[in-house]
């Protein structure tokens, strides 16, 4: 940990302080901005808690002519703005629990600093900094860091399981900070963490996956991932991954049309040993997390289309089990669309078709593809990267704008083969549907003129298909 003069580092909110002194009242940083000062980050955020009241701390803002801004006022946080920025502050807690299925607790205020930082999820961040830097750590937080150590306040299994019971979340909170920090998890919170595991399901889904993708993209979100598996957390989240645990197999191409069962490891296994290595953001890691989710259930393991559809069906049920928003569910399922599987070489054609489809996923679903190369063997390493170069050459018009894959047909196509050629109806869109295959496949262009889109129809009898 880096010394400093903390007393600069809350410089900024010197008016702040100063206004809270000045009605008698406490004031102090907490959480998060505290452990990340002493560990020599810069904080992203800055929390303050105070013994006043949620009622005291508007008196106390409005009187000073700062902005007020009740944002929780019924769970004690005001917030405030201090250079443009939004800062809470919040009454002193002495208890902080969840009911079902909710994501606001149920609060009861104190008036002492050191039991609203008992009640805490970890010891690192239960520590508070006074207006002159001075560090208030009553249950260990800095030999805690100093010692990569997780653990509950006051910790022992009776304690870490009344904390984890009062809001399961803070399980997986635990795991998050494991990912982002890499410190070890301490006997008592892991054995109360297995206990409390059902008590999971009683969390709302959102936060659940608020908290999973805060720790997908951590620096070691194995490490956190491994440990939610072996607290039996994840099965409860999303027991589709109790089927990968067991199921072997060895991919020997990015394109899942190559694979068998000798000397294989375990499929989580081989998926989480190599998610630390690929790009570190959520889209890209959610999917690299679902991509063999059809594995263990499909017909034939080196069925590219059935293996890929499938996780791509099942991503798209946890996703929306998750609360994804619908774009972040459809970006996961465009993520996860296997090559054609209806081509062995790329073409012109063949990747026009892929780019339609994928759209604006096509960036990050070819990093994906990149990605899978890490995780073979170097002797296929070789000849995988020249078959996803090969896709990429016809790729690249698409990756930057693509909407140019869009075929756009001439203006006035269809009144056209209505009045001329009397196609209406269903007829008309399964016309207008191979004229539109006929451009991507270049028997037309787009700048053609209408009569030779009617010709084409004419000498090719797609009247009436």
């Amino acid at each position: 940990m880096v010394e400093k003069n903390y007393k600069i580092i809350l410089s900024p909110f010197k008016i702040l302080f100063s206004h809270f002194r000045a009605a008698n009242k406490e004031l102090y940083a907490v959480g998060g901005c505290v452990r990340d000062i002493l560990i020599g980050q810069t904080p992203k955020d800055f929390d303050f808690t105070t013994n006043a009241t949620p009622s005291q701390i508007k008196e106390i803002l409005r009187e000073n002519g700062m902005k007020v801004i009740a944002i929780g006022e019924n769970f004690g946080t005001i917030a405030t703005l201090i250079a443009g920025k939004s800062y809470e502050i919040t009454t002193y807690r002495v208890k902080e629990s969840y009911k079902k299925d909710s994501r606001h607790p149920v609060v009861v205020f104190g008036t002492d600093l050191s039991k609203d930082l008992e009640r805490r999820d970890l010891t690192i961040n239960a520590m508070a900094m006074s207006e002159d830097g001075e560090i208030v750590d009553p249950f260990g937080g800095r030999q805690d860091l100093l010692a990569r150590r997780l653990r509950v306040p006051r910790s022992s299994l009776e304690k870490s399981i009344e904390i984890f019971n009062d809001d399961p979340l803070r399980i997986l909170r635990l795991a998050r900070f494991l990912g982002r920090l890499g410190f070890e998890v301490d006997a008592d919170a892991a054995a109360a963490a297995k206990v409390c595991a059902p008590q999971i399901l009683h969390v709302s889904r959102e936060r659940w996956k608020c908290e999973l993708e805060g720790l997908l993209c951590s620096k070691n979100s194995a490490k956190g991932l491994q440990w939610l598996i072996q607290c039996g957390i994840l099965s409860f989240m999303i027991p589709e991954f109790w089927a990968l645990k067991s199921a072997k197999l060895h991919m020997k191409s990015i394109f899942f049309d190559t694979c068998d069962s000798q000397n294989a490891s375990p499929l989580l296994e081989n998926l989480l040993n190599s998610i630390d290595k690929i790009p570190n953001y959520s889209s890209i890691r959610w999917a690299w997390l679902f991509m063999l989710l059809g594995a263990p259930i499909a017909v034939r393991p080196d069925n590219a289309a059935g293996l890929c559809s499938l996780s791509q069906r099942m991503a798209g049920e946890i996703a929306q089990r998750l609360k994804f928003s619908n774009i972040e569910r459809f970006e996961l399922c465009d993520i996860l669309h296997p090559f054609p599987s209806d081509t062995q070489d790329p073409s012109p054609s063949a990747a026009r078709r892929l780019a339609i489809k994928l759209g604006a996923a096509l960036p990050t679903w070819l990093e994906l593809q990149r990605a899978k190369l890490r995780t073979l063997t170097s002797e296929a390493q070789s000849g995988e990267r020249q078959r996803l170069e090969a896709w990429e050459k016809f790729l690249v018009p698409y990756i930057d704008k693509p909407e140019k894959a869009v075929v756009t047909l001439p203006h006035g196509l269809g009144q056209a083969l209505q009045a001329q050629l009397r196609i209406q109806g269903k007829s008309l869109g399964l016309v207008l549907s191979a004229l539109h295959d006929a451009v991507i496949d270049g028997a037309l262009h787009e700048y053609d003129s209408l009569e030779r889109y009617i010709n084409y129809v004419r000498e090719n009898a797609l009247i009436g298909s």
